[in-house]
């Protein structure tokens, strides 16, 4: 039996598994859920929670191959999803007096315009917004730490809105559901499973951890490191919960895993990368799978570490490739023209074997388009997908405005789609003009919808400001009048989406018979939980952080400069040496765990120069300026992390070279 095998077949109450990159921490999981389920256990009572949609979707075909139909019946997803599932329980909706209906990011722009008729500024605004949610996110007493006037009205000035528009921010969802799991503990062991599992437990919340711990009746396991922590979609992740997690509990069985399933070159390359960055805490180097067997999977004493130690890589790794171009459009159209080289030498596996990783939104687009261009079919959801713009400008929030058509269309009694579709098109959302049309609403007694038909209706303006709001109410409802009945293609075209890069996945994705309903349901879900639909041989592009839970034969990391790897503001001289170690380390992870997921061959791409209008666009890392042919050009360099991983590749091989060797020049 091996190593993995044993811990799967482990049936104490507590379990705690660590291990480096790739040394099969998802697979621990896999064999325990197909071990489970073959002793019998009922597949619906096992909850496996992972760090994103993309990690969950993949450990769900894997675990489909492992054990078949029984995988549909167990629920995998992540905290966040499974806190906004049991937050929709009656009991839950009447405990905390909120409605589960996650704000999306550019539904989010909306509160924000409201919150600036507070008076505040911008930035204390943000400042105030990000203190919440860490403070949720850490599980705080509101007690203990609202304290000051200002915050205080300003808490609940967000709070009241929030309630208004029948709708909840992300950050606050694990907590709430906590307060309910604690308050209600009969309702709470209804809502209970047998099994949880969880996947890079470092990268969760202390909301979502603690959340996970109370749903567990009968096993509780966690895999993870917490030298590999990765922050995504914003929120605060609690590693010391991974690493004190026996510490902190009786009876918690330890296990390592100390053998690498990996690319041997990548594996050293990666941990050169994370190791050799002046970190508090050392990863300990993983045997690669060609190295005799170790003491994985023994179980250690509670509270044991992960050893120091690490390997700086041979010189001449093959497997390992850094690419340096002249500039960003060389480095482009180079790599997308040498990716359709390697397309073509393997047409049906390439893509579906292959992750594009992209430091930014700009070069997302821009690969996207290009590859396109070269003949492969794309997907850019692994960067997320943003149905937004500026709504205060008609003209550039036309995925916004699509995405709010077919929210009215899907549910014309959402208050937080009116309030959104109110605004469009006013350099202020139309902020100031709620601040008054609430006082109407409590005069009435009434909640947000009903209050717009009864002013719309009326003969005489509610005030002369309202004016805005009842003039975008009835422009639409008369949209869902002429169109309720549409369905698949047509409703797309009816609510403007067609053409929209961020409808291109949703329209691969279509039978053409979905009502709005349901075509809401799957925009919705890629917005608050982008995930890849539609066909599995799209390439997949990607950012860093969302590779968690993921692997591929061939990685290729673009933009590799200082600036994006990491980002500028690790560079500033106005931010503090504590803030700017912070958000290198933090961009360290997300590089290395981008880095890490090679499983065959492992491809770097940077440049040396720019024009330094895009340079500042996109917020590179500006070493010098220079003239060259009358135009103001930026040196850039590559990133500070393959300086110190240079031990882990054979040097740089030239773009010109690359298009050479394989007669693309």
């Amino acid at each position: 039996m091996s190593s993995i095998e044993r811990i799967a077949h482990h049936d104490a109450r507590m379990i705690k598994v660590v291990g480096a990159a790739r040394t099969g921490k998802t697979e621990t999981l896999l064999e325990r859920c197909a071990a489970l389920v073959s002793a019998g256990a009922d597949p619906s009572r096992i909850f496996v929670e992972t760090a994103t949609p993309f990690a969950a979707d993949a450990f769900r075909v894997r675990l489909r191959a492992k054990i078949g139909k029984d995988a549909a019946d167990m629920t995998v997803c992540t905290a966040t999803q499974m806190a906004a599932f049991l937050l929709g329980n009656p009991a839950a909706i009447r405990d905390t007096g909120r409605i589960p209906r996650l704000v999306t990011d550019a539904e989010r722009k909306f509160l924000l315009e409201d919150l600036k008729t507070t008076g505040l500024k911008v930035r204390a605004m943000r400042g105030m917004l990000d203190r919440f949610r860490d403070k949720w996110c850490a599980l705080e007493s509101e007690s203990t730490w609202l304290v000051d006037s200002e915050e205080a009205g300003v808490h609940a000035f967000l709070l009241e809105r929030l309630e208004a528009y029948g709708a909840m921010l992300p950050e606050e969802a694990a907590r709430l559901t906590v307060d309910f799991l604690r308050s209600d503990r009969d309702r709470g062991r209804e809502l209970r499973f047998d099994y949880v599992l969880c996947d890079d437990f470092q990268n969760m919340t202390c909301a979502e951890q603690t959340m996970c711990c109370l749903l567990a009746s009968k096993q509780m396991m966690v895999t993870g490191n917490q030298n590999q922590t990765t922050r995504i979609d914003n929120l605060p992740p609690h590693p010391r919960g991974f690493e004190d997690f026996d510490a902190l509990r009786h009876d918690v069985d330890v296990f390592t895993l100390d053998t690498a399933f990996a690319n041997p070159a990548a594996q050293r390359f990666a941990e050169a990368a994370l190791g050799e960055g002046g970190l508090d805490a050392s990863i300990r180097s993983a045997r690669t799978d060609d190295a005799p067997a170790g003491r994985a999977g023994t179980p250690v004493n509670p509270g044991e570490r992960m050893l120091k130690g690490g390997q700086s890589g041979s010189s001449q790794n093959g497997g390992v490739r850094v690419v340096s171009w002249n500039n960003p459009d060389e480095e482009l159209n180079g790599m997308t023209k040498y990716l359709r080289f390697l397309a073509n030498q393997d047409p049906e596996n390439f893509s579906k074997n292959t992750l594009v990783v992209v430091p930014n939104a700009l070069w997302a687009r821009s690969v996207g388009r290009l590859l396109r261009t070269r003949g492969f079919s794309v997907t850019t959801a692994g960067t997320g997908v943003s149905f937004g713009g500026d709504p205060r400008e008609r003209d550039r929030c036309k995925a916004l405005t699509a995405y709010l058509k077919l929210n009215l269309l899907a549910n014309p009694a959402d208050p937080m789609a009116w309030r959104c579709w109110t605004g469009i098109g006013n350099y202020l959302a139309n902020s100031d003009a709620w601040g008054s049309f609430f006082a109407f609403m409590n005069e009435h007694g009434l909640g947000l919808v009903e209050a717009l038909n009864l002013a719309s209706s009326q003969d005489g303006e509610v005030s002369l400001r309202s004016s805005a709001l009842t003039d975008a109410y009835r422009e639409g409802v008369a949209f869902i009048e002429a169109n309720s009945g549409r369905k698949g293609f047509a409703l797309m075209r009816a609510i403007g989406a067609e053409g929209l890069r961020e409808f291109a996945d949703v329209f691969d994705a279509l039978a053409g018979d979905e009502s709005a309903g349901e075509l809401f349901a799957i925009v919705r879900t890629m917005a608050l939980f982008p995930h890849f639909i539609g066909p599995s041989d799209k390439l997949r592009i990607m950012y860093a952080p969302y590779l968690c839970g993921l692997e591929a034969e061939n990685v290729f990391v673009l933009g590799a400069i200082d600036g994006f790897y990491p980002p500028r503001d690790a560079f500033e001289v106005v931010s503090t040496e504590g803030e700017r170690r912070s958000r290198t380390e933090r961009n360290r992870r997300s590089f290395f765990s981008a880095t890490s997921k090679a499983t065959g061959s492992l491809t770097l791409s940077t440049f040396s120069k720019a024009p330094l209008e895009l340079a500042e666009q996109a917020k590179m890392q500006v070493s010098r300026v220079r003239s060259e042919g009358g135009e103001r050009i930026a040196l850039v360099r590559p990133s500070m992390f393959l300086d110190e991983a240079s031990t882990a590749y054979p040097g740089f091989t030239g773009g010109q070279q690359l298009m050479m060797e394989h007669h693309l020049a």
